[in-house]
């Protein structure tokens, strides 16, 4: 092994996933296996399956403050949200 392999500055020819993705993305494949079981669907491709989004939503917060929370982790998931209300 070269001196310049250890170097964490080096270019390397793959991306390295932040743990906390990979956990989320496992969650995501695993709730999806679960629903795919119990409901006699096929499995699902775990290529297609992105990272789980979690909010948390207290009881505490207004209802303006929980909307928005809530609205960030849908667009954050890749949602798009209308900020108009239909009626």
């Amino acid at each position: 092994m070269k001196k310049d392999d250890k170097n964490p500055n080096s270019p390397s020819g793959t991306v390295v996933e932040h743990p906390q993705l990979k956990r989320a993305k496992a969650f995501a494949l695993f709730l999806a296996r679960c629903h795919a079981h119990n409901h006699g669907k096929p499995m699902p491709d775990p290529a297609s399956i992105g990272p789980a989004v979690f909010t948390s939503l207290t009881p505490e917060m207004s209802r303006k403050q929980q909307r928005e929370k809530l609205i960030a982790a849908l667009e954050s998931a890749g949602f798009q949200v209308s900020s108009e209300r239909e009626t």
